[in-house]
């Protein structure tokens, strides 16, 4: 794992929570929730590496609601 994939793959995480909260808390659609249930399904399978945890819990847990 290299420093530009945990950066990218931080800043995917926090793009997707963000897609979902904003539909959850306001019913603005940026990505389809099958979008972002398909990129939960794919990142939610291996252990993820990063250096900002927040935005794992932030993104599984809006996935979850």
């Amino acid at each position: 794992i290299t420093a530009n994939s945990i950066v990218d793959q931080s800043g995917r995480l926090w793009y997707y929570a963000f897609c979902i909260d904003l539909q959850l808390d306001c019913g603005i659609t940026i990505l389809p929730f099958k979008k972002c249930e398909q990129f939960y399904q794919r990142e939610g399978e291996p252990e993820i590496h990063l250096n900002d945890p927040e935005a794992k819990k932030r993104f599984f847990t809006s996935m979850w609601l």
